[in-house]
């Protein structure tokens, strides 16, 4: 639910804290806005929501350097390792997020 029917919504972390179904609906409910017109900019931390819901993506490093472009070539295990600063590995099969 959101309390205001704004034109911009811009979310820090709208996930944090909601279990996965939670996750789910607010996912769904940020798309659904995202659809009918409006500018939904959200930081999140879950690359997996990201790339489902999210057709553009912003990568922020330090040091004030940034990436963007569509989410499908933003969010590539190279791109993420720099951004993470940690090696990644594809979960596969034992990977799930909620639909």
């Amino acid at each position: 639910m959101l309390l205001q029917d704004t034109d911009i919504l811009l979310l820090d972390e709208p996930l944090q804290h909601l279990d996965l179904r939670h996750q789910a609906q607010a996912m769904r409910l940020l798309a659904g806005r995202a659809s009918a017109g409006r500018a939904v900019l959200a930081a999140l931390h879950e690359p997996g929501h990201a790339a489902r819901h999210c057709g553009f993506a912003v990568l922020l490093y330090d040091a004030g350097r940034a990436s963007l472009g569509r989410s499908s070539d933003m969010l590539t295990q190279a791109n993420l390792e720099a951004l993470y600063q940690c090696r990644l590995e594809p979960a596969g099969a034992q990977s799930f997020l909620p639909s």
